[in-house]
């Protein structure tokens, strides 16, 4: 992200994370949707699976995307003693969330609940989130 006006490297940055976000969801066919959050828990990019409807108004997930990048900064404070915060499963009735933080921003990602080795979908999706495009 080398040269270029802000804007330039704004977009550059968010193109990365898009691309980041659709590897995610191409990781599993268990994967619905894989977003970018930044950590005041704004959308900055997001993919969804084709074939599925979201769960969430979209008023509802500014919330939810809110809460979940606050539960993943407050760990930055206790990383120093508990070691770094890696990524939090949290299960609901519908779908397991997933909570990843890599190149500076949280991966929110929601998953099948049927999906049945959720540490191996874990595994690809770090895998996807950590490659260059």
């Amino acid at each position: 992200m080398s040269g270029g006006t802000p804007a330039d490297k704004w977009r550059q940055m968010v193109a990365e994370h898009k691309e980041r976000c659709r590897r995610m969801v191409d990781s599993s066919p268990h994967v619905r949707y894989a977003g970018a959050i930044n950590r005041y828990g704004r959308t900055l990019t997001g993919a969804r699976r084709h074939t599925t409807r979201p769960l969430m108004r979209p008023e509802d997930a500014r919330n939810e995307f809110f809460v979940a990048s606050g539960i993943t900064e407050q760990r930055r404070s206790t990383s120093a003693r508990l070691g770094a915060f890696d990524h939090a499963v949290l299960a609901h009735a519908k779908v397991y969330v997933i909570l990843l933080r890599r190149a500076g921003v949280m991966y929110y990602v929601s998953v099948e609940k049927g999906a049945g080795d959720i540490e191996g979908i874990v595994r690809g999706l770090k895998r996807a989130a950590s490659r260059r495009a």
